[in-house]
């Protein structure tokens, strides 16, 4: 009800600054012109413009870097959490991804290390404190330049308001991070979450086009954004593709166009593809790593260069957001009603045209949120996801050799957490509730699934679906059987863990458990040592739904599932 939001004071800004936002999109024009003192707007404008931080020189020239910027539709979420910035309100980001967005990379060589203070996303956090905060005033230190105090505190002076957490987990795609890892955002308080999932990816989209539409990772990556978007806080959601030499032949057909037809159909999602910046240099080069050293010898992982390079592309971006949000508030202060009026009710006519009643009733009922893309792939909010000291707590049993370590990453040093199998025979068995807290199994659950309306494929009636997160990879990696030994019943199930991709990845595979508040499945590490010279075995995740969400198919991390003997 705008009406009771009309008398805003500055006052709300300090004390309730969410109320203090709905205040400016119900009575931006007039709340600007009365509240807001324009001399003072004039000041703090003209205090942040002049910093240091806006003479930041890219790695390449700013044109080419512009080219990133693929799809903006409709960016009001993003000028809203730019706004934040501009009048000194606290902003809160929140980053997924796989291991280019880690917090670090520590190779073992001073020379390719890439600590905390000079990762891509610190470099653009810390340009956002140097532009908007306190932090950057009388301060002409380049967000490039490593900090000790950030390296310790994630924040370069204690007087910032931009908090960023880093949710970036290696190894890891869209699909782990729509099942385990968005929970985690603070769905209240978030003004932008930044993902970056494209090159975990797998390149099986290059090979089999006409199903990468359909591909597991597309259906995640919706789920993903549609949990995202309808999140309290409306966060702005920028999708970062990252890129590397191993395309250098490759501009299109690519991971990046999948998911972009994913963002294309929400409109609301900005993309940015470092793609559209690289590609002419990569290809001119050959994607020589001596001529242009931006990755490390993997090809994929990013040096110093190019975390200055992808650090580049963020803050261009966001740069020009932020000049035309300083430019329209400065104007609306000046010109109420000019830049920031609000769209009245749709009438019967547009300008002397008769609107057919259809696009009337349409305009009137659009509540922001398409159907989805893939017909019933509503994001759930039912179920767990299990990892790490949660994933511990669930094992039963563990015996043969099976126990909880992890695996180091050459290339960044993390550490990767799990129950590891190095023997056959091996079994860990893990204990949850099948019944979903009780949705699933009862009278209760009966009603709740007719509460739901009409199913969309791929639900399991009266069932879970459990998703076994395991590493998949293409060397010293072998099979395991998974199965239910208690409680619930199931299928058995015969994962192969290798594959052809040259790359080591978390992805999942499914099961369909009847419901049982202690439903108990058993893996089993199967003897490969004859024919690959190891045994070996990775659960890292245990994800329990209420329905069906993945389903075998030849893309990605299910291609080799095709060969599973049940």
């Amino acid at each position: 009800n705008c009406s009771r939001l009309r008398k805003c004071t500055v006052m709300t800004l300090a004390r309730r600054p969410r109320v203090f936002l709905l205040c400016l999109l119900c009575a931006l024009p007039s709340f600007i012109q009365a509240q807001i003192n324009k001399e003072e707007l004039h000041a703090r404008i003209a205090d942040i413009s002049q910093r240091a931080a806006w003479t930041h020189k890219p790695v390449l020239p700013e044109e080419v870097i512009e080219r990133s910027w693929s799809f903006i539709g409709d960016y009001s979420r993003l000028k809203l959490m730019a706004m934040k910035l501009v009048l000194g309100i606290p902003v809160h980001l929140a980053h997924m991804g796989g291991s280019i967005s880690q917090v670090f990379f520590w190779t073992g060589k001073t020379e390719t290390d890439v600590p905390k203070d000079v990762t891509w996303h610190a470099i653009f956090h810390k340009w956002l404190e140097l532009a908007f905060t306190p932090c950057g005033k009388n301060n002409n230190m380049s967000s490039r330049d490593p900090d000790v105090t950030y390296g310790i505190h994630t924040h370069i002076c204690p007087q910032s308001n931009i908090k960023l957490h880093n949710l970036a987990t290696g190894g890891t795609s869209s699909i782990f991070g729509e099942k385990c890892i968005v929970q985690k955002v603070n769905s209240t308080s978030v003004d932008m979450l930044l993902l970056e999932y494209t090159q975990n990816s797998l390149t099986d989209d290059i090979l089999f086009p006409a199903d990468a539409y359909d591909a597991q990772e597309r259906k995640s990556l919706e789920r993903l954004f549609r949990k995202a978007l309808k999140m309290p806080s409306r966060p702005a959601v920028v999708m970062l593709h990252s890129y590397n030499n191993r395309y250098i032949a490759k501009f299109g057909l690519i991971a990046d166009d999948w998911h972009n037809l994913v963002a294309l159909h929400y409109g609301n999602v900005q993309v940015i593809s470092v793609r559209n910046a690289v590609h002419h240099l990569w290809r001119k080069t050959g994607g020589n790593l001596t001529e242009i050293p931006a990755y490390m010898f993997d090809g994929v992982h990013l040096s110093k260069l190019g975390h200055y390079l992808w650090a580049d592309i963020m803050i261009s971006m966001f740069k020009r957001v932020a000049l035309r949000v300083m430019g329209d508030l400065l104007l609306e202060a000046t010109l109420p009603g000019v830049a920031m009026a609000p769209p009245g009710p749709l009438a019967g006519t547009a300008d002397g045209v008769q609107l057919p009643p259809a696009l009337q009733e349409y305009a009137a009922n659009w509540n922001g949120m398409p159907a989805p893309l893939h017909p019933g792939n509503e994001a759930d909010s039912d179920g767990a996801c299990l990892v790490s000291d949660d994933l511990q707590s669930a094992a039963k049993a563990v015996s043969g050799g099976f126990k909880w370590s992890y695996d180091v990453s050459r290339q960044t040093g993390q550490r990767k957490y799990g129950f590891i199998g190095n023997q056959a025979g091996a079994t860990l068995e893990l204990e949850f509730d099948s019944t979903v807290n009780g949705v699933l199994g009862s009278a209760s659950a009966e009603a709740a699934q007719k509460n739901r309306g009409n199913q969309p494929a791929g639900v399991f009636s009266g069932n879970a679906q459990v998703l076994i997160g395991y590493l998949a990879s293409y060397s010293s990696i072998g099979k395991a059987r998974a199965e239910c030994s208690s409680g619930c019943t199931c299928e058995k199930v015969t994962v192969d863990a290798k594959w052809d991709s040259k790359m080591s990845q978390t992805t999942f595979f499914p099961m369909v458990v009847s419901p049982h508040r202690n439903c108990t499945i058993k893996i089993t590490v199967l003897d490969t040592t004859k024919e690959r010279g190891i045994s070996r075995f990775k659960v890292s995740a245990l994800v329990i739904s209420t329905r069906g969400s993945m389903e075998p198919s030849k893309l990605g991390y299910a291609m080799h599932y095709n060969d599973v003997a049940r």
